[in-house]
């Protein structure tokens, strides 16, 4: 239940529920965050995310490829429901991203999932963008992940958008993820 005049709606509640997953414990941060948030985020979190569908990916591409023996670590590894396997770029490479394509759909939300392993502090500050019907990106979001597997869910609403894109800010780093999973809420 929200706390008297907070906003409701769905994003609303997902945008207070990761902001208070993003941010330290304390709290003063807790307390802030309204009276749900603070008995149990995790929860809020879950219950904030419940009833979405994802949107199925048909394609992607990472900026570069990190080869690893047999386990090409290239995108697919960022779509296919596994959070064992992981996406990774070149070391060293300026502003590394990953995009997922999938067919036009409206857009209310991506989760990522860092690896689970020592790489999970990479992402940190990161922006997530959407593509547009006639193919350019736009901005959606700006966020900065912890050194935590996730997931982190972040709002990025479009009503019409043909893919996905996770951007890194680190100018000299690799990117390696676990999971990128664009959703919507179901038509009322």
């Amino acid at each position: 239940v929200p706390a008297p005049g907070a906003d409701s709606t769905p994003c609303a509640a997902i945008a207070t529920a990761t902001a208070a997953l993003a941010a330290p414990f304390t709290a003063a941060a807790l307390a802030a965050a309204g009276p749900s948030v603070a008995s149990d985020a995790s929860a809020v979190a879950r219950a904030a995310l419940e009833g979405l569908t994802p949107v199925a990916i048909t394609g992607g591409a990472l900026s570069s490829v990190r080869p690893s023996g047999n386990d090409p670590r290239d995108w697919p590894n960022c779509a296919d429901g596994s959070t064992s396997t992981i996406c990774h770029t070149q070391e060293g490479e300026s502003r590394a991203w990953v995009r997922l394509y999938f067919n036009a759909s409206r857009l209310d939300v991506v989760r990522i999932y860092n690896r689970h392993d020592s790489g999970r502090h990479k992402l940190a500050s990161h922006s997530i963008s959407y593509r547009t019907a006639s193919g350019s990106w736009v901005e959606c979001a700006h966020a900065w992940a912890p050194s935590e597997v996730g997931p982190f869910a972040t709002p990025c609403q479009a009503e019409v958008a043909t893919g996905v894109e996770v951007r890194q800010d680190d100018l000299a780093n690799s990117l390696n993820l676990a999971e990128v999973q664009p959703f919507v809420y179901p038509s009322p």
